[in-house]
């Protein structure tokens, strides 16, 4: 892993801006970030956004954010940051080169008893209501993902996408399938903010709803939110 890498990774078609971080948790692992945009802009995933949900996902807490001289974390960001975790932060070219976190599961686990047990790795002070999910790539692996609230509600991400903005930050952008779970709630779905960044990330893939009472439904992408927004007239780079 090198900061050439991550650049690269990062998913910037509208502003080029390419935000990178790693950040290191208390465990000693380190967790890559990368900015993920989205043709709807409020829904950009920012690079220490990615990381730092990754460490809490795995139950780790985040200590330390290290990140290329060039990115500049906005003021009210790194405030929340510090405010809420204590982290500190670092600026600079060197990289650690091992101990990286791994979020890879192989292509022959059982997908629902490994959704049931990433739901006890959610982060939910707040809603009390955990989602987990499994995001299969094409070379038949898994991507893990549950959902990571903080104080700033609208800093959390859903559990879909912690699982696509990790891809991105290991270098993944080809997805197949995914399947969502969780225990409570008679129906389960993505929310409307999961629906737009999965109609932009992979359209018309099969999306797998395993509800609370153990039935499961599939629907394709592109139908979870018909006429979502697109426009050729964006600028991009």
């Amino acid at each position: 892993m090198d900061w050439k890498l991550l650049t690269n990774s990062a998913y910037v078609p509208f502003s080029g801006e390419r935000e990178v971080c790693v950040v290191e948790g208390k465990s000693g692992k380190y967790y890559p970030g990368v900015r993920v945009e989205n043709i709807s802009y409020p829904l950009t995933i920012h690079a220490d956004q990615s990381a730092i949900s990754q460490c809490l996902s795995q139950g780790d807490q985040p200590q330390k954010l290290t990140a290329p001289k060039s990115f500049h974390i906005p003021e009210h960001r790194r405030q929340f940051w510090e405010s809420d975790f204590s982290i500190s932060f670092e600026f600079g070219d060197s990289l650690p080169s091992e101990n990286w976190y791994n979020p890879f599961l192989k292509s022959d686990i059982s997908v629902f008893p490994t959704l049931q047990k990433l739901l006890d790795q959610a982060v939910t002070p707040n809603s009390d209501f955990q989602v987990s999910c499994l995001l299969k790539i094409s070379d038949g692996r898994y991507i893990r993902g549950v959902n990571v609230e903080f104080s700033d509600w609208q800093t959390g991400l859903c559990a879909e996408r912690v699982a696509i903005a990790t891809a991105y930050a290991f270098g993944v952008s080809s997805f197949d399938e995914l399947f969502v779970h969780a225990r409570k709630g008679e129906f389960v779905s993505p929310c409307g903010a999961c629906r737009q960044v999965i109609c932009e990330h992979f359209p018309n893939q099969p999306v797998h709803m395993f509800h609370g009472d153990l039935t499961e439904s599939t629907i394709y992408s592109s139908y979870l939110l018909p006429y979502s927004f697109t426009s050729t007239d964006l600028n991009k780079t």
